[in-house]
């Protein structure tokens, strides 16, 4: 018989959802399954306000152009945008101290 890439991402997931569900079970969290590739959770902000966590385990495929998806690529794009982002604040963070200088 013969397994579709399909058949094995979905193991992966799979996989990955009942290990990620043990852990907070075992962390007395009452883990609700809510989608094929996803599970939640109830729990409450320091106001004592009752919110949900979603945890939705993917299994890239992909572009279409048939580059494989590499996290380690996606890891250093977004560290680079948050050094991007931090760099754009502290200009606009000098650029507000100049102009309260000069009043």
């Amino acid at each position: 018989m013969k397994i579709t890439k399909n058949q094995l991402d979905a193991e992966i997931r799979e996989n990955f959802l009942e290990k990620i569900s043990e852990f907070f079970r075992k962390s007395d969290e009452d883990v609700q399954r809510t989608k094929s590739n996803q599970i939640a959770f109830p729990t409450l902000d320091r106001m004592d306000n009752e919110k949900w966590v979603v945890i939705t385990v993917t299994v890239p495929k992909g572009s279409r152009d048939g580059d494989e998806y590499d996290g380690y690529s996606v890891a250093e794009e977004y560290q680079m945008k948050l050094i991007k982002a931090e760099q754009k604040k502290q200009r606009k963070e000098e650029e507000k101290k100049k102009r309260n200088k000069g009043k």
